[in-house]
C-alpha cells in the first residue's frame, strides 16, 4: 500500500495539486503555532522515504484528542498537528520506518485536493489501471468464510484464522486488499515504468519513486540491486512485490 500511495503522490504532483518539496507550512499554515518549528518544514518527500525523523504513533496516548468517530479524512487531519508537537528524537534525513509518516503524508494528499485518500487512489490510480476488485481493511465479512482470513499458529500449533485489521487512520500504510490478478496489473505497471516504457499512467515523476533516499528505500519502494521491492504485514497476512 506504501508504493500505492506514493504513486498517488506523483499523480497529484504530476496534476501541480502539490510538490515533492511541499512542506507542512505550505499545506498546513494553520498548525505551524502549535506543532514543533522544526517539522514546519518537512515535506511530502520526506514522509514517503520515511526520513522525516517521525516515529510511529497513531497508537499512542498522545492521539487521545483524535475523534474516532469523525470521518477519517477529518481523523488524519487532526492526528497531524499531535503528532508534530513534540521531538521524536530520530535524526531527520535518516531512514526510520513508521506507519505514521504515510498517514500524514496522505493527509496532505487530502488536504491539498479535498478529497479523501480512498476516493483518491480509487479514481486516480486504481480505475485508469483497470482494478476494480479491491478494498480497504481485511477482505471479506467478519462472521462469514466469503474470503481467506488472515492467520497465526496459535500455541496448539495448528493454523487460526482471525478477521483482524489495522487501525483504519494507517490506511494508507497498509490497508489495501486487492485480488492477486489485479495486484500483477499493478506490478506490471510500475515493471514497466521502471525500466522506461510507456504506460496506462504516462507520469513523469515516477522515476523519483524507484531512486534511494536512505538505507535502501525510496519512496514506498525498498531499492536493491537495481530492483524495486516491498513487502508488507499486520502479522496475519503478507503479501510482497
Amino acid at each position: 500500500t506504501k508504493s500505492m500511495t506514493a504513486t498517488l503522490a506523483a499523480l497529484l504532483v504530476e496534476e501541480g495539486l502539490i510538490q515533492w518539496h511541499s512542506t507542512i507550512a505550505d499545506v498546513y499554515p494553520e498548525i505551524v503555532d502549535s506543532i514543533l518549528e522544526k517539522h514546519a518544514s518537512l515535506q511530502l518527500q520526506e514522509f514517503l522515504s520515511m526520513t522525516s525523523g517521525i516515529r510511529d504513533d497513531y497508537d499512542n496516548p498522545v492521539l487521545d484528542g483524535i475523534d474516532n468517530q469523525a470521518d477519517l479524512l477529518t481523523q488524519r487531519q487532526q492526528g497531524v498537528p499531535l503528532v508534530l508537537s513534540y521531538d521524536h528524537q530520530i535524526p531527520r534525513g535518516e531512514y526510520h520506518y513508521s506507519n505514521t509518516n504515510y498517514a500524514i503524508a496522505a493527509s496532505m494528499l487530502e488536504k491539498v485536493s479535498a478529497e479523501n485518500w480512498q476516493t483518491l487512489i480509487t479514481n486516480r490510480l486504481f480505475s485508469p489501471l483497470g482494478i476494480t476488485n479491491l478494498g480497504f481493511g481485511t477482505p471479506g465479512t467478519e462472521g462469514q468464510l466469503d474470503q481467506p482470513l488472515g492467520h497465526l499458529v496459535a500455541d496448539d500449533g495448528e493454523y487460526q484464522g482471525l478477521f483482524y485489521t489495522d487501525p483504519p487512520i494507517l490506511g494508507p500504510a497498509g490497508l489495501v486488499n486487492i485480488s492477486l490478478k489485479e495486484m500483477m496489473v499493478y506490478a506490471a505497471f510500475h515493471l514497466k515504468s521502471f525500466i522506461g516504457q510507456d504506460t496506462v499512467l504516462n507520469t513523469t515523476g515516477l522515476d523519483l519513486l524507484y531512486q534511494e533516499r536512505s538505507n535502501g528505500y525510496a519512496l514506498g519502494w525498498g531499492t536493491i540491486d537495481n530492483m524495486i521491492w516491498h513487502n508488507g504485514s499486520n502479522d496475519y497476512w503478507f503479501a510482497e512485490l
